[in-house]
C-alpha cells in the first residue's frame, strides 16, 4: 500500500510521519515541487518558528480566528494546542512559552523543528522526491492514496487541477485577514479521516485513491509569522 503526500511543507511532513507511526507497513512518499523542503518553517517566527500559542489570553476563539472559529472549536476537540505542544516535545523538541504566550523551540531556532521532521522521515524510511511537480492524477497514478498538502496558490493556478477533479477551491486571502492559522489542526482532522479510510481499505484489501485538500487559502498556510501562528 502506497500513499503520496503532495507538498513538502510542515503539513505534509507532519501527516507523513503520523501516518507511518499509525501504519508502519504503509509506503509513504513526499512530493515537493521545489528543491527545498520545509522552506516556510525555516523563516517562520523570524527564523525561530512559532509552533503554537498557549491561548492563555484567549477567552473566545472568535477573538483570534473570526473567519472560522466554529470549525476551530470543533477541531480542538480532536487535537488542540496542548496536543501540538506535547507532540513536539514527545518527538524530541523542547518548547518554551514566552510572555506573549507564543510557543517556540527552546533552541530559538526553526532548525530544531526542521531537524525533528527530517530525522523522523529518515527513521521511518519516508522518501522525499524534490523537484517533482504534481499537476494531475496521472502524475501519482501508481499510488493507492494521495493527500494534497500544498497549501494555497495566490493566483489559483496551482489548484486548478484539483478544481477539475470536483474540489471546491477558496479564494486566497492576505495574512492580515486571518490573525490565526491552524494548519496542524486542519491537518489532524484530515488525517483522522484519512486514517479511517486507510484502515478500512487495509482490512478489506481494497485499493482506492483518496483526494484530500488541505488549507487551500494561501493565508492559512502562510501565516507562520503571526503571534497565533503554527508551523
Amino acid at each position: 500500500m502506497k500513499t503520496a503526500v503532495v507538498g513538502g511543507g510542515a503539513a505534509g511532513f507532519f501527516l507523513a510521519v503520523n501516518l507511518k507511526e499509525m501504519m508502519p507497513a504503509m509506503e509513504v512518499v513526499i512530493f515537493e515541487r521545489s528543491h527545498h523542503v520545509l522552506a516556510k518553517v525555516e523563516v517562520s517566527g523570524g527564523g525561530r518558528c512559532n509552533c503554537t500559542n498557549s491561548f492563555a489570553s484567549v477567552t473566545d476563539l472568535s477573538q483570534v480566528y473570526p473567519r472560522g472559529h466554529r470549525l476551530l472549536k470543533r477541531l480542538f476537540n480532536n487535537f488542540n494546542y496542548q496536543d501540538a505542544y506535547r507532540w513536539f516535545e514527545q518527538h524530541g523538541v523542547p518548547l518554551v512559552t514566552q510572555e506573549d504566550q507564543c510557543v517556540f523551540p527552546q533552541a530559538q531556532d526553526s532548525h530544531a523543528i526542521i531537524d525533528c521532521f527530517l530525522s523522523l522521515v529518515r527513521r521511518y524510511h519516508i522518501e522525499i522526491r524534490k523537484g517533482c511537480k504534481v499537476l494531475s492524477l496521472e502524475d501519482v497514478s501508481d499510488f493507492d492514496y494521495v493527500v494534497v498538502t500544498t497549501g494555497g496558490s495566490p493566483k489559483g493556478e496551482g489548484l486548478r487541477w484539483l478544481a477539475e477533479l470536483g474540489h471546491e477551491i477558496e479564494s486566497p486571502l492576505t495574512s492580515h485577514h486571518l490573525p490565526l492559522t491552524t494548519n496542524r489542526l486542519v491537518l489532524l482532522q484530515v488525517f483522522h479521516e484519512l486514517a479511517d479510510l486507510l484502515q478500512l481499505a487495509w482490512n478489506a484489501d481494497v485499493l482506492r485513491t483518496v483526494w484530500l485538500t488541505l488549507a487551500t487559502a494561501d493565508a492559512v498556510v502562510g501565516l507562520t509569522h503571526t503571534r497565533y501562528g503554527t508551523v
